[in-house]
């Protein structure tokens, strides 16, 4: 009787003990869920200035990037062009007629013959002094500034070993983790990371693609405002990649995009969209310290 008792009771004990292990790993795993849900959930959006602080200064210029500086953006973006002589230039156009009133193709022109060009007086002539910066020089500014730059590649089918001259130069001054070479070609992206796999890409597409499994060479999806929706986002996320929202310059898109979950935002309108950033990143600060 007290040996079937005894080994009642060693039961009895085996079996809390069990119960008591399978009950800390529930916990383990709902703790850990909950925790991966937060995570997802609370995110840090970024505000990327786009070809500077454009709305207040002459777009791809140093008054522009220094300008995105003082609005305190963490990303600023310029556009590059290669001259005929193969130097990287500032421009969105490839043509400077817009910013210069001179009908110059970059890509037909040496940059000795462009650099003392006007770029600001389009915008104002107070810029007048504003001349088109090389990207070698924005990045050693950026490096010593401690910012971040997103380089869009502006191809013309001209350019002579166009992925690999800026690589080159990100890898020079060590700003890999600094910046994210952006293209509306995903070849160049390709191109980009089979130079450097470490340096992030962005991917720009004006519409939602049905299918983003296969975008092994883009980090980063570059998505025009209107285009961008929840079902995206989400699908974005799931396969590893973070969503850029372009370009929106007023509180209701701003604050529409952030709600469907982008990371990024990239505006003309700096001071505006770091105002209405920073007060999501504080809604999002307080509900992960609660």
């Amino acid at each position: 009787m007290k040996d079937n008792n005894l080994k009642s009771n060693v039961i009895t004990i085996i079996a809390v003990e069990i119960l008591y292990c399978i009950a800390i790993l529930i916990v383990m795993f709902l703790t850990l869920n909950s925790s991966m849900v937060k995570a997802e959930e609370i995110r840090k959006i970024e505000l990327i200035a786009h070809r500077g602080a454009s709305y207040y200064f002459p777009e791809n210029t140093m008054a522009s990037i220094k300008g995105a500086l003082e609005f305190d953006a963490d990303w600023i973006e310029v556009d590059i062009h290669q001259t005929k002589d193969g130097k990287l230039v500032l421009s969105h156009d490839s043509n400077l007629s817009r910013t210069s009133g001179y009908d110059i193709n970059i890509f037909e022109a040496d940059y000795k013959d462009i650099k003392n060009i006007d770029v600001g007086s389009f915008l104002d002539t107070k810029f007048s002094e504003e001349r088109i910066p090389l990207l070698e020089d924005v990045i050693k500014f950026a490096k010593k500034n401690n910012t971040n730059i997103n380089i869009e590649l502006k191809p013309t089918s001209n350019e002579v070993d166009f992925e690999k001259q800026v690589v080159e130069l990100v890898e020079k001054y060590e700003f890999v983790d600094n910046c994210i070479i952006s293209s509306g070609s995903y070849i160049q992206l390709e191109n980009v990371k089979k130079l450097n796999d470490q340096i992030k890409t962005g991917y720009i597409v004006i519409y939602p693609l049905s299918d983003i499994t296969d975008l092994t060479y883009a980090d980063m999806l570059v998505v025009e405002y209107n285009a961008v929706n929840y079902d995206f986002v989400e699908k974005a996320h799931k396969n590893g990649k973070v969503v850029n929202a372009w370009v929106l310059n007023d509180e209701q898109t701003i604050t529409e995009v952030i709600n469907m979950g982008v990371d990024y935002v990239t505006s003309d309108h700096v001071e505006l969209a770091r105002e209405i950033i920073d007060s999501a990143n504080k809604i999002q600060k307080n509900k992960r310290e609660k």
